[in-house]
């Protein structure tokens, strides 16, 4: 019904009558009113008559200065068909060519694009526009907008553009679609999945949980997928759990290495559900005993907010409000519910510090103003401090930073930081205010999760060096040390068995360096006969002689640690490596994919919770389900995060309470 019919084109009836009426019959009978003759042919679509100011009859190209006689009697309409201007925009679709374009690349893909074939063809470009609505966040009657028609008819006149009730239908195609396509991927590759689940509220005040998967594909390329966006209708645990639950067994997954959740009390019931499930569907790693993940950045935020309780009087506000310095960082306020952004304003207003002191003599309205207010002016004190809390604050600040520009982080690398003691009595409150938050989560192993531990034992540049070195520190007696060493190694030696058992592999490798794989004897192999069990003998004669049997682990911790370089990738180290270590290579899959956080970058900060937009709020639950978890899968291939690019970018609105960055990252986090 939508579609367009070029035989229905519009033909400028107006300008056409307005010739014919000027054009006189050759031949006419007296007294008789012969009809205006019809323009049958497809031709005048492209051309208009005229007569010249001589008599002569003629048709001018619409999209050139092009002429042609046109004299009925005399002449055809086959010159110009044969003559039809290139400039026509549906020339191409007319004469069934296909057209070649030169693609842009999208934003965060490299190369400069790709020359690609292409033709008109109605549905795809639907599809087309139902990928655009989606990724860009659009409304449905986006369609409706005048320029939006206006660009479309001038550019692909033929393009019926449908209506918003078509625009959704097509969207819930797409997201069938590619829901089909990811959940065929994830069924055929052999890899467990880690989840991260976090809860959004819609202007109405209905909840939702968002579920995402993390995994690494056989290519070693590290994916992030939101598999689910559902309502939910109460927040215990156990109600939670189901909702996860129902979405793994929806998408056909039963492997499941980690869920990273935040420390809400209802997520640790919710943990323990699933963990009886997930060891029930027989692929869990040690029982589910390392399933559980505490997200960093929320603990990060506790410690940190913990900390400024302990701080004083706000520094200069007023003054950061007020003045307006050129400089490319513009100076941002303190947000309650960002802890960043103190660290921000404060490290921004320390590079004004000399323009803050003139403003006694440019502005002493300014100043005396200032002084009536509680805060006051900046004295030389104020600037101190600011550079102690600077100090103070910055490794949180590149720790979260940390957090999600790799796979792993090293918590303990910042401990030395917050425990040193410092002369200046209001910073060594906060530190240890800090601390105490700190040793509920991370102040024991046993409170981290395995899984931080193991990630760095896979890293080649670290291996069992970092723990070596750094437990000796944070461990005085040296027999707790080597336990809490010992222990780490066994654990990792457990998961490793488990992995072996599981790939059914037994890899011998002999002092000179060459592997031998030693399958197990069954009683077909005792059949073939006496050679075999030769050689089967002189297999064992020659391991009992000094041939030294030793695993993949064995042989990866002993060998040495790779070089610090810059830009080092880890998982192109292990793809590089996969085929000398394949059983460390199916751990390192699994657990270099497990994410330390359940919030994007640009929420990594915050205290607040997640809001849905107005238009997402106003539609239905399924709908809202469908433009999230599409708009993520669309833009999976092409999104590239980089968080200090965007720090500088962020608004704050009238309640002072909600931002929003301009240049998206992830899916829908505002």
């Amino acid at each position: 019904m939508e579609n367009m019919d070029l035989d229905n084109t519009q033909v400028p009836v107006e300008v056409v009558a307005q010739n014919v009426d000027n054009e006189v019959p050759h031949k006419q009978k007296i007294g008789k009113q012969r009809k205006k003759p019809q323009l049958r042919s497809q031709v005048w679509i492209h051309f208009t008559k005229f007569i010249t100011k001589d008599g002569q009859k003629k048709a001018k190209c619409n999209y050139s200065p092009k002429e042609y006689n046109a004299d009925p009697e005399k002449n055809g309409t086959t010159g110009m068909k044969i003559g039809v201007c290139p400039s026509n925009p549906q020339n191409h679709h007319q004469l069934k060519q296909t057209m070649l374009n030169l693609q842009p690349a999208l934003k965060g893909q490299k190369g400069e694009g790709v020359l690609t074939p292409s033709r008109f063809n109605q549905e795809e470009a639907r599809k087309g526009l139902a990928y655009m609505i989606i990724r860009d966040e659009l409304p449905f009657n986006f369609v409706d907008h005048v320029g939006f028609q206006c660009f479309m008819s001038t550019c692909c006149p033929l393009f019926a553009i449908p209506s918003r009730y078509t625009v959704k239908r097509d969207i819930s195609e797409v997201f069938h679609e590619q829901r089909k396509v990811l959940k065929d991927f994830l069924k055929e590759s052999d890899v467990k999945i880690c989840i991260t689940t976090d809860t959004w509220t819609s202007l109405q005040n209905i909840n939702y949980m968002s579920i995402t998967s993390h995994f690494i594909d056989s290519n070693w390329k590290l994916h992030k997928r939101i598999l689910n966006f559902c309502r939910i209708s109460s927040h215990r645990g156990e109600a939670l759990g189901k909702a996860v639950e129902k979405c793994l067994l929806d998408w056909d997954i039963d492997s499941v290495y980690a869920i990273t959740v935040d420390n809400a009390k209802s997520n640790d019931t919710m943990v323990s559900y699933l963990r009886k499930k997930i060891v029930q569907w027989g692929h869990s790693i040690k029982n589910g005993e390392h399933l559980h993940v505490r997200c960093v950045a929320h603990v990060i935020n506790r410690i940190v907010q913990d900390g400024l309780k302990e701080m004083s009087n706000s520094i200069f506000k007023e003054c950061v409000v007020e003045e307006k310095i050129a400089n490319k960082k513009t100076l941002c306020l303190d947000v309650p519910t960002r802890w960043n952004s103190t660290y921000l304003m404060l490290s921004t207003a320390e590079k004004f510090e000399r323009a803050f002191n003139r403003y006694e003599e440019c502005d002493p309205h300014l100043i005396t103003e200032l002084l009536a207010s509680k805060e006051g002016i900046p004295e030389p004190s104020d600037w101190v401090n600011v550079r102690r809390f600077i100090k103070f604050l910055k490794p949180f600040y590149d720790l979260t930073l940390k957090v999600f520009g790799s796979s792993y982080i090293t918590t303990n690398n910042f401990l030395q930081e917050i425990g040193e003691d410092d002369q200046d009595f209001e910073v060594a409150c906060m530190a240890s205010r800090m601390k105490e938050k700190f040793n509920k989560y991370w102040g024991s192993i046993d409170h981290l999760n395995f899984s931080l531990h193991l990630v760095v034992i896979l890293d080649p540049r670290h291996k069992m060096t970092y723990h070596t070195f750094a437990f000796p520190q944070y461990f005085e007696d040296p027999n707790l040390c080597d336990q809490k060493l010992l222990k780490i190694k066994d654990a990792a030696i457990q998961i490793y068995h488990e992995y072996m058992t599981t790939s059914q592999q037994t890899v011998v490798v002999s002092a000179s360096g060459i592997s031998n794989s030693l399958p197990l004897v069954t009683a077909s192999e005792s059949e073939v006969g006496r050679s075999s069990f030769k050689e089967s003998y002189k297999r064992y004669k020659t391991a009992k002689e000094g041939v030294t049997e030793k695993s993949e682990l064995d042989r990866y911790l002993a060998e040495e640690c790779e070089e610090e370089v810059p830009d080092f990738d880890l998982l192109k180290w292990w793809r590089t490596h996969s085929v000398r270590f394949p059983i460390l290579a199916s751990m390192a899959r699994d657990v270099l994919a497990v994410p330390v956080s359940t919030v994007a970058s640009e929420s990594a900060f915050s205290t607040g919770g997640r809001i849905l937009d107005p238009f997402r709020s106003s539609l239905s639950t399924e709908m809202v389900e469908m433009l999230v978890c599409c708009q993520d899968w669309l833009r999976a291939d092409s999104t590239s995060v980089s968080m200090e690019e965007n720090l500088d970018q962020i608004d704050v609105t009238d309640t002072g309470r909600f931002l929003k960055l301009h240049k998206e990252l992830f899916l829908f986090e505002y």
